[in-house]
């Protein structure tokens, strides 16, 4: 599940890249956002898309990234909780490969304390890239996991558009209930392996209802496709 504030960024990054100005009023579920701009106040539904296709049961690349994340969060506490200087930690590998009190251990003992300073070590089959922060950043958990980072970078096709806007429209009465008018921006995050999709072509989509369907390819471009 998207976290509001990923939402909150991603609508702000197609607005800007579309050239329009949203001002966006968190509302409770169903649709993310009501937007207001100068003319009118609408309705505004985000969904992410993901290069694996998505099984019927979700992306398997993103949860894989979202027990990453789980993960990192788990190794984050149990480190500053033993008192562990403050880092930035950088894993490459299978971290689910390795425990956590044995990682936590290494990586209070190889933490380097000097601001900046940088130390690499190995832990099984994981990589481990610690660098030391300063002290009044003492509880830094902008950990990553960098095969989550990284991948081929796929074409984006109207197929894959399209399963996302299908799935929406089921609930797009309950949308048109709450505004009259609704717009879908879907929404690929570069960032993440599970997003590295591009659209080097036009793309367009059956639009079951929708004002307008948008396809935002974050950070880089948005366009609309429906």
């Amino acid at each position: 599940m998207v976290s509001k504030v990923s939402e909150r960024i991603y609508a702000e990054s197609a607005a800007r890249l579309l050239g329009v100005n949203w001002h966006l009023v968190e509302i409770p579920e169903p649709l993310d956002f009501q937007v207001q701009t100068d003319q009118e106040t609408f309705g505004l539904e985000v969904r992410q898309v993901f290069a694996d296709g998505e099984a019927t049961f979700g992306s398997p690349i993103k949860r894989a990234e979202a027990e990453n994340q789980k993960r990192l969060r788990s190794v984050a506490a149990q480190y500053y909780s033993q008192g562990g200087p403050p880092l930035s930690v950088k894993f490459l590998g299978d971290l689910t490969s390795i425990e956590i009190g044995p990682l936590v251990e290494r990586m209070r003992c190889e933490a380097p304390t000097a601001p900046f300073a940088h130390h690499t070590f190995s832990i099984g089959v994981v990589k481990v890239f610690v660098t030391a922060v300063p002290k009044e950043l003492s509880d830094y958990r902008h950990w990553q996991c960098v095969d989550d980072r990284v991948g081929w970078v796929r074409e984006a096709t109207n197929e894959h558009l399209q399963r996302a806007v299908d799935r929406k429209s089921t609930s797009l009465p309950l949308y048109l209930e709450k505004f009259s008018v609704v717009d879908l921006l879907l929404v690929a995050d570069r960032t993440m392996n599970s997003g590295r999709m591009r659209s080097t072509s036009a793309l367009s989509v059956r639009n079951p209802g929708f004002r307008a369907v948008y396809f935002l390819s974050h950070p880089e471009s948005a366009a609309r496709v429906g």
